[in-house]
């Protein structure tokens, strides 16, 4: 016969351990172990999950997430081809301007993407004098898709410039730069998660938690101990264990 419980125990032990989890240090996230700047272990971070070939089982559901937080709307995402890449230089001699993270998609048949998104990513530092505004006006950008080497502004159908940054930084000189702040991309990365928890490989949720986490301490929000999740793995502990 299973064991009766005891629902006052329960409720004490649930106590006792929120206590606890105020009290004992935890572990360091991989972000503050990591060396070298915030905003570069952002970039990359980003292209990997953002990017629906890489194997972390999201597809392209994290970019449909941001997409559509950028009020870009692309039909039929996981049918296109998806191209990233990191520092972005604008193909012109006399320039050695760089952008961070530029997406592009298309169909796979084309010679040439579709739509752009271009990003630059700020967490410490300021905007460089006529950054945004210099990449605005480029119109060539070396980027490969498939025998392409160049991504020309002319051939795009759909054009949006974005700058991620704090809530509380100011935003970019240039108009056409959308400004999002790090705390839309945790809403939008965090009602994914909720949504299909348990669908993705459960290396990549920590992973992305952990991002996620990141990103909550750039913006010093508040990350406190989830008491319903707590409860929750609780019920279903003892709903499969009699």
């Amino acid at each position: 016969e299973p064991s009766q419980l005891d629902p006052e125990a329960l409720e004490a032990f649930v106590e006792e351990y929120l206590q606890l989890e105020q009290k004992v240090q935890q572990p360091e996230g991989l972000y503050e172990i990591l060396s070298g700047p915030r905003e570069a272990q952002y970039q990359e971070t980003l292209r990997y999950f953002l990017d629906p070939q890489k194997p972390h089982g999201f597809q392209d559901t994290l970019l449909e997430a941001l997409l559509e937080r950028l009020d870009v709307h692309q039909h039929n995402l996981s049918g296109q081809h998806i191209e990233l890449e990191t520092e972005v230089q604008i193909a012109e001699d006399d320039s050695d301007g760089r952008i961070d993270l530029v997406i592009c998609g298309g169909s796979a048949l084309s010679d040439h993407p579709d739509w752009a998104v271009f990003l630059e990513l700020k967490v410490a530092a300021a905007e460089g004098t006529q950054q945004t505004l210099s990449y605005v006006q480029a119109n060539d950008w070396n980027f490969s898709w498939f025998d392409t080497e160049t991504l020309a502004l002319e051939k795009l159908t759909d054009v949006e410039y974005a700058y991620l940054k704090r809530a509380s930084a100011p935003g970019p000189t240039a108009e056409a730069f959308q400004p999002i702040a790090w705390r839309d991309v945790v809403t939008a990365f965090e009602r994914q998660l909720k949504r299909s928890l348990f669908d993705y490989p459960n290396r990549s949720v920590v992973q992305l938690t952990d991002f996620i986490d990141s990103l909550k301490q750039t913006e010093h929000m508040d990350s406190p101990f989830d008491e319903a999740q707590l409860s929750e793995r609780l019920d279903l502990y003892f709903e499969y264990s009699e």
